[in-house]
């Protein structure tokens, strides 16, 4: 699957609060001329900073946190 059509889906049909988040932050990097391998991977490190903290208050918590960054780590790798 393409990186625009995975990022696409998030944006509009998630399943959790990462997914969401991530969604609309790379369609913001791609407001501001990256590509989409350059806005996959801020979004990637938008999603590492956030904290325990932040997953107790994020629907879908810590193991969907790790499983938006394992699909963004395979589609950088695809």
């Amino acid at each position: 699957m393409k990186i625009i059509d995975v990022m696409q889906q998030w944006n509009d049909d998630c399943n959790d609060a990462f997914q969401m988040l991530a969604g609309e932050y790379f369609f913001e990097q791609l407001e501001y001329d990256y590509s989409e391998i350059e806005s996959l991977k801020a979004t990637k490190s938008y999603l590492e900073k956030f904290t325990e903290a932040d997953f107790a208050e994020l629907i879908g918590g810590k193991d969907a946190w790790l499983e938006a960054l394992r699909t963004i780590d395979s589609l950088l790798k695809a």
